[in-house]
């Protein structure tokens, strides 16, 4: 028996629109490439489709990530030692150019 040409047409346009259906977080956006062009808004959050030949998507986090980085001493000339710590923080900037 032979498969429906039309059936099989379908179920793989569905099969494809389920697959460009995303998901993005609260906390989240997503940067939209069509065709190798930035568009002008990021999307999100909530759900968003994108078209997989045509767009491509990139999740951007707009929480502030924190590096810690390693504890340094000192001894000074007094033979005091001082002690420093630092962190770095990151935070995506409000609008793309």
């Amino acid at each position: 028996m032979m498969p429906n040409p039309l059936l099989l047409f379908a179920v793989i346009v569905i099969a494809y629109l389920v697959g460009s259906i995303k998901i993005l977080a609260e906390y989240e956006r997503g940067v939209i490439f069509r065709l190798g062009k930035l568009l002008p808004e990021p999307k999100g959050p909530g759900v968003i489709l994108v078209f997989a030949p045509i767009d491509r998507m990139v999740r951007t986090s707009l929480r502030i990530e924190t590096l810690e980085c390693a504890t340094g001493a000192l001894e000074e000339r007094n033979t005091r030692i001082t002690v420093w710590q630092r962190s770095l923080h990151q935070r995506l900037p409000k609008k793309a150019k």
